[in-house]
């Protein structure tokens, strides 16, 4: 179990920062998660391509992910100066109110990372996630492993198409399949040594 208490006024202006970054976001904001994260004395609040971290009273430490408008929903209306949460095993309850929630407990905080993606992240960029050294525990509580394999399947009959244009010029699929793996692996590999 984990606890926090911050200011409801700070709470609110962070979810509403976050709102006027994910504006600009071409994918649907219905399915957009948030990650809560608590640790000794702070809460990250992190989306796709956004993450904000508050200074709040805290005890425990564990991550919570639960859609990012749900969470709005539920902090809009709240009235107190503060406001507090519990992380409970598959629940978050706060300002009073029980939600589900995918959730995990640790000791310290390297146990599972937050997934830092682009705010208007594409399939190869979930593609380079599994190259990224993700294990797939972070994958899944972040719900990014069926968007990754569906990203995998667009690429195979992307390649599969590519070589039925190119197939006349003597390209093989390897070739191509290799060709984008390097790209990716480029790619990665630029992030890391930024």
């Amino acid at each position: 179990m984990a606890h926090f208490k911050l200011k409801t006024k700070v709470l609110k202006q962070t979810l509403a920062q976050m709102k006027v970054s994910l504006k600009s976001t071409a994918y649907d904001k219905r399915t957009v998660y948030c990650e809560i994260t608590i640790t000794d004395g702070n809460i990250t609040f992190t989306c796709p391509g956004v993450t904000y971290s508050i200074s709040a009273e805290t005890s425990g430490s564990a991550k919570a992910a639960l859609p990012y408008l749900y969470l709005v929903n539920v902090i809009k209306d709240h009235k107190d100066v503060e406001i507090q949460a519990e992380v409970t095993d598959g629940w978050l309850a706060i300002a009073g109110i029980k939600v589900a929630a995918k959730t995990s407990f640790f000791a310290d905080d390297s146990i599972l990372r937050s997934v830092n993606l682009p705010l208007n992240y594409n399939d190869a960029d979930l593609l380079r996630m599994a190259d990224n050294g993700f294990t797939s525990e972070e994958l899944n509580f972040n719900r990014l492993e069926t968007k990754i394999q569906e990203a995998e399947t667009k690429l195979e009959a992307n390649i599969l198409k590519a070589h039925r244009a190119l197939k006349v010029y003597g390209i093989t699929v390897e070739e191509i399949r290799k060709m984008v793996e390097n790209k990716v692996k480029q790619r990665v590999e630029n992030l890391i040594y930024k």
